[in-house]
């Protein structure tokens, strides 16, 4: 939050007094919606942490919550493929930033939530997604839980929230 003032007081540094008076309305709304947007991230992350807490405090109980399973791998059901660098190149992103959906099973979490073939996953819950950390990212997931993934379709960034499954037995 912090870096999103201070980029704005330099951007209004830098320009004439008429133009500030412009410009300044339009900052403080960007500004507004960057610190919603960290302040809900980082309340999806509080509401993950409470919920694994009382699971985890439920388990030493011999309980699980209503309506979830006691255990079981969280599932969103695509497959995804990494870009070259060239790609990334092509679409501005970093260097190992997004992966690409290739796959989207019928009637996932994935599907049901809008995701589809040739979207970018960018993050998962305000954290970056990239090259094999999207099963780290899902650790201290259970089916049940939310997760918001930004995504890139059409040059378009999008927020997709899924609520996860259980992983189908294979």
């Amino acid at each position: 939050m912090l870096n999103a003032l201070l980029a704005a007081a330099a951007m209004l540094a830098c320009t004439g007094p008429a133009q500030q008076d412009q410009d300044e309305e339009k900052l403080v709304r960007r500004i507004v919606e960057r610190i919603q947007k960290e302040l809900d991230a980082s309340a999806e992350r509080l509401l993950r942490d409470i919920r694994n807490l009382v699971r985890e405090e439920l388990g030493k109980a011999g309980a699980a919550p209503a309506g979830q399973p006691k255990a079981g791998k969280p599932y969103m059901g695509f497959s995804a493929d990494e870009f070259t660098d060239e790609q990334r190149k092509e679409l501005g992103l970093e260097a190992s930033q997004g992966i690409k959906v290739h796959d989207v099973r019928p009637d996932s979490p994935a599907d049901k939530a809008g995701l589809m073939a040739g979207d970018i996953i960018l993050s998962l819950d305000g954290e970056r997604v990239s090259e094999g950390n999207i099963e780290k990212l899902m650790q201290g997931r259970a089916p049940g839980d939310s997760v918001t993934l930004s995504v890139l379709r059409d040059g378009e960034k999008l927020e997709l929230k899924v609520e996860l499954g259980a992983r189908p037995p294979e």
